[in-house]
């Protein structure tokens, strides 16, 4: 078995803590009650953005993932401009209608 995950020391092959990831998310869900808009979100890699939006899987808003892994249809819908003044990002959420 590997050692326990730790500060400095992630889990399951992340590059980052993730408490990091999970406080990402949380800061995400509270933007999207205070503000309208897009949300953009800039992540160290493809494990790490995949973490985040299944942590935001219940929020109220279109969570698109951009990264090189994900066919060129999903990152074309992920650079499109949402209904705020967004732009591309590696991670975006769009408020639901």
């Amino acid at each position: 078995m590997g050692a326990a995950a730790g500060p400095g020391r992630p889990s399951h092959g992340l590059r980052v803590d993730p408490r990091l990831l999970a406080h990402v998310a949380a800061t995400v869900r509270r933007v999207l009650a205070e503000r309208t808009g897009d949300v953009l979100v800039f992540l160290p890699g493809a494990g790490e953005i995949g973490t985040v939006a299944g942590l935001l899987r219940s929020v109220a808003a279109d969570v698109l993932p951009l990264h090189g892994r994900l066919p060129a249809t999903a990152q074309d819908a992920a650079l499109q401009q949402g209904r705020g003044a967004g732009s591309s990002s590696p991670l975006r959420w769009r408020r639901a209608a």
